[in-house]
């Protein structure tokens, strides 16, 4: 067993929690590409981290509604990261062809038949 006061453990470990959470966005915003997908992916880290401050908060103020609150927030989880996930790519590609309209014409692996096999 850990020595210690288990709140001052509990409150540390939410700390790194959310500190390890606030480098996750930061390098998500700097990774992403253009104006539109930047706008998106700041918008979705916003609902996402008030998302997450309402569920704290129910946790402090209603603890015996928590544990559903949690399940319900994880049981959707998967779906609206899906979800987000899809409209970041969807809009990274629609930028990049913006940016290079003809990017078929420039990239010479695109378009062509399969070498044949000499055999040898």
């Amino acid at each position: 067993m850990i020595p210690g006061d288990p709140n001052i453990l509990a409150l540390a470990g939410g700390a790194v929690g959310v500190v390890a959470g606030a480098c996750g966005t930061a390098c998500l915003i700097r990774k992403s590409k253009g104006p539109r997908e930047r706008r998106f992916v700041v918008r979705a880290m916003l609902v996402s981290w008030i998302a997450l401050g309402f569920l704290g908060m129910v946790s402090i103020l209603k603890p015996k509604a928590s544990p559903w609150v949690w399940s319900v927030f994880f049981g959707l989880l998967p779906f609206t990261a899906a979800l987000m996930n899809r409209r970041q790519i969807a809009l990274r590609h629609s930028e990049q062809s913006k940016e290079f309209p003809n990017e078929a014409d420039r990239r010479p692996d695109v378009n062509l038949k399969p070498k044949p096999h000499n055999g040898s």
